[in-house]
């Protein structure tokens, strides 16, 4: 099989690598739908994460803050 790789000289390796599999794999609409399907959950799941992670963050500077005010109310510094 001869795969012809129309490429610009300034497209990146990346791109031309997307392009490679694009034209190498079999696409037909349940295997598109199936994988962006996938990744569509990996990115929300990333996300949720993210945001948990920046809520605690929130939280503990919070914390640290009112901990803070507290300390310099009781003891005038």
């Amino acid at each position: 099989m001869i795969l012809d790789l129309k490429t610009h000289p300034n497209m990146t390796a990346d791109l031309k690598e997307s392009k490679l599999r694009l034209t190498a794999t079999n696409l037909d609409k349940e295997n598109l739908r199936d994988s962006l399907k996938y990744s569509l959950k990996e990115i929300r799941s990333q996300t949720r994460k993210l945001r948990e992670v920046f809520s605690e963050i929130q939280e503990n500077k919070l914390n640290e803050s009112q901990a803070s005010h507290l300390f310099e109310k009781i003891f005038g510094k």
